[in-house]
Order: C-alpha cells, then structure tokens, then sequence
C-alpha cells in the first residue's frame, strides 16, 4: 500500500470518531441489521486460513483494499448486505435540500464500483413522507426474488415517528406491488418520542418481520415487533392486528437491536432493557410465530443479563446475537466497567442455553466482559467446529491508539491466547488506527470481511467500503 493511501485511510479513521453508529455483520444467509445513534460496531467470525496476512486490506477490492463513495451531498451508511451474486448493498441516509435526511440504498459490484445498472449511478434516494423533518434507514435484507427491503423510521414535522419499510426491485425502482407505492408506514403506539425499525427479516413464506422500538407511558420505551405480508399490509394473524410491544420490565427503557428467525418459526430478538429502580442490561425475547411471548423461555418469554453495570445510562446493550447449532445463543454488544473511577464502555458477551437460561460453562455465571476494548457487538460461525468464536473490537493499545482487531475467545468466554501476533487473543486491522465506527460489517464465503462506514471530507460525509483478509 502507498503512502499516501495508508495516511488517508488514518485521516478515515480518526474522522468516523465524529460520526457515531453501530452495525451488524450477518451471514450470507441473513439480513444486516442496525439501530441509529450510538457508537459501536459488530463482531464478526473468520476462518484464519489464508496466505495472505490476518487483518490486511484486500489489494483486490477498490483501491488498495478500500472505496470511497464519491457524493456532493453528505451520506452515511447504517446497514449492509450482499445479494446472492456478491454485490454489496448499503443502506442509510442522504441529506438533502435543506439538510433534510431520505432513505438512500447504494450498490456496488463484487469489486467494489457503483453498480450502474442500479437507481440513478448505482445510487437511490427516497423520501418516505413529502412533509417529513426526516427519514433514515437503518436495515436492510434480500428477498429470495431480489427484491430489497429497507426499514427504518418517518420524522414528521408534526414530531410524528412511524415504522417505515420500504420495497425496491432489483433495479432499484420503488416496487409499486408493496404498500403504497413501494412503502409501508406504520403508527405504532402514540407515534410520538423515539419509534422505528432496526432489523428486518423476510420469512421463508414471504411474510416480512420488522423489529424496533415504539414509546409506552412514562417516557420510556417497548420493544416493538411487527409482521407484514408479502404486499406490505399488517399480518392480521400476528399479534393485535400485525403489530406486538413488550415491555421487558416495569418502567423500562426497552429496545430491540437484531433478530433471528429459527426453524421452526420462533422469533428471538435482542437488545436493551435499562431502568432506574431495577438492574439493566442485555435484553432477549422469544416468541411464537403468531407474535405472542414463549412462556417457555426464559421468564415467561424474556431474559435480562447483567453485564458490567447495570444502570442509568451505563446498562449493556446487545448489539449482534447468533444461534448456535445446538440452540444455544451467543450476544455480544456495549459493556460498561468502572476504570480510573470513571464508566468504560468495553465487550460484552453473554452466553445462553436454548431454554434462555445462561450457559454456567461460559464466562462467569454465562457473561463476561472484555477489558482494554470497545465493545462491538459480534458474529460467530460454524466453521470452527472448535467451537471458537471471533469479535471486532475497538482496542486501546499501550500507547493509548485505537484499532480495531480481530478478537478470538474460546468456547468458555476466554480469550483465546494461541491466536494473535503476541499470543494475546488479538489481531489488529489494518489501516485502522483511532477508528470509532464501523455501521457494518458482512462476512464473504471466502472468510474476507467487508465493512461499510462513513467518513467526512471538508465537510461532506462520503460513504466508505474496505475489504480484509481474514
């Protein structure tokens, strides 16, 4: 790599520390999800078999390993997937005339170019409402078909926040078939405070699952989930009239971050429960494929962990989860600890058996937090049939640099100290010195990791790509 290449690529990194975001790797299998406004990244698991060096940028994607979106208005990136023929679809928002968020999707090529077969320039802006303040997108998934939908939230000006899933044909023209005109906006609860879709999922029948957050009494929040058929109107089927909200505890801020489907149909979702008179901490729901709580799981369908601290604004968030193949689940996310008599916000991993009940083999008690780190959410994989699991992590280094690294723990929560230049479980990334943010990460079949950020140039955020060997 260049020298001036490697400089800019730092000038990124030390840029995205104003952005904030967090993102999602996902198998090739699953939607990317993400939620809005809060600084973290997402984990992801590699298999370390390659010649080429552990954490390097990919020389054959873009320039020397990285893209860099060109734009004169500003764009930032909050979700990504890969379609089946490899082409990378990033989803967020631009801000157009008068400063004003829409919905924007971007595809490039295997590569790494703009797709221009897509939208206008491999480039699609929507705005959801004519009379919105804003709209963003913060998920987005593939259909079997090649339809694309994205989900997020609608800002009034009425300070109005509705669920907002939006479909696309592959050639990136709004379908008409779904909703109205292409989009599905829906009320949830008063519509007012902080409402909208951080993960979505298309079910093997069609159906759609869209899951967030919606506002409750009090000034706090529920996890919201809704179902929508295959044209975009509510499932009557799914819970009151296509719509759920939980509230995980009484008086609770309640949030939900990512969701899996299982076989069978069962829904699991996670994220955030945070109040001032109880413990906080990671959230997991299950529920049954007609929008109902597994009274099975857990306690009568929901689980709340203690990881680190446990309140005010200092409660873990869970901000990735797996399924493991025997049932098992795996999160990780936003972790804080007491370091120099301050909150430090560190990795947090929890580890469940399939009733919801934590796993006694995994760290202590079923969690444990990662010091020295950023906590970034994560993603294993089954292809380590060691059972090791890998994460991104932010780690501060001796000389107080930041970088993110491949981070490797073994089944037990432990880090794994076989792996990493020094025998510390840790890899470093290259190119990433003081990097904050990552909005998404994607895992190819190959094992190379592809993230999708944003960074600011003289003012205009412009959307980034780079690729790394695993």
């Amino acid at each position: 790599m260049s020298r001036t290449r490697r400089a800019f690529l730092w000038f990124i990194s030390v840029s995205c520390l104003l952005t904030g975001g967090i993102a999602l790797f996902s198998a090739p299998s699953r939607a990317v999800q993400s939620r809005p406004a809060l600084p973290a990244g997402r984990a992801v698991q590699a298999v370390l078999t390659t010649s080429a060096k552990a954490g390097s940028l990919d020389s054959t994607f873009g320039q020397d390993g990285s893209v860099i979106s060109d734009t004169v208005q500003s764009e930032y990136a909050q979700a990504m997937t890969v379609q089946a023929d490899r082409k990378i679809l990033v989803a967020g928002y631009q801000n157009g005339s008068g400063n004003v968020p829409h919905f924007l999707l971007k595809r490039f090529d295997t590569s790494g170019k703009p797709d221009l077969s897509f939208g206008t320039g491999g480039r699609v802006v929507t705005a959801v409402r004519q009379a919105a303040v804003a709209d963003q997108a913060f998920a987005v998934a593939v259909q079997p078909d090649g339809k694309i939908l994205v989900a997020g939230y609608v800002f009034s000006r009425t300070h109005h926040t509705d669920f907002a899933l939006l479909r696309y044909t592959p050639a990136g023209a709004l379908d008409t078939s779904f909703g109205s005109q292409g989009k599905a906006i829906t009320t949830v609860g008063n519509g007012y405070s902080l409402s909208g879709a951080h993960a979505v999922v298309v079910q093997p029948d069609g159906r759609i699952l869209v899951a967030g957050i919606a506002p409750s009494d009090n000034n706090a929040s529920k996890v919201a989930l809704l179902r929508y058929t295959a044209t975009g109107s509510l499932d009557p089927s799914f819970g009151d009239h296509g719509v759920t909200t939980t509230a995980v505890g009484s008086g609770t801020a309640s949030d939900a971050t990512t969701m899996e489907l299982l076989k069978d149909g069962r829904i699991l979702i996670a994220g955030s429960s945070n109040s001032a008179s109880s413990p906080g901490g990671f959230a997991l729901l299950r529920y049954l494929a007609s929008g109902k709580l597994d009274s099975s799981f857990g306690k009568q369908g929901k689980v709340v962990t203690v990881v680190g601290l446990s309140s005010g604004d200092h409660a873990a968030i869970a901000r990735a989860m797996t399924v493991l193949p025997d049932g098992g689940i795996l999160l990780a996310g936003d972790a804080w600890v007491t370091a120099n008599g301050e909150p430090a916000v560190n990795i947090g991993l929890a580890k469940y058996r399939a009733d919801g009940s934590p796993d006694p083999s995994f760290g202590t008690g079923g969690n444990t937090v990662t010091t020295g780190s950023h906590g970034l959410g994560f993603q294993t994989s089954t292809a380590l049939p060691s059972g090791k699991f890998m994460v991104i992590g932010n780690v501060f280094t001796a000389d107080s640099t930041n970088v993110y690294s491949f981070i490797q723990y073994l089944p037990d929560g432990k880090l794994d100290s076989a792996y990493g230049l020094n025998k510390n479980g840790m890899v470093p990334l290259e190119a990433t010195e003081s990097l904050f943010q990552i909005a998404s990460l994607f895992r190819q079949p190959d094992g190379k990791i592809v993230i999708a950020g944003s960074v600011d140039i003289k003012g205009v955020s412009h959307i980034v790509l780079a690729r790394f060997n695993p």
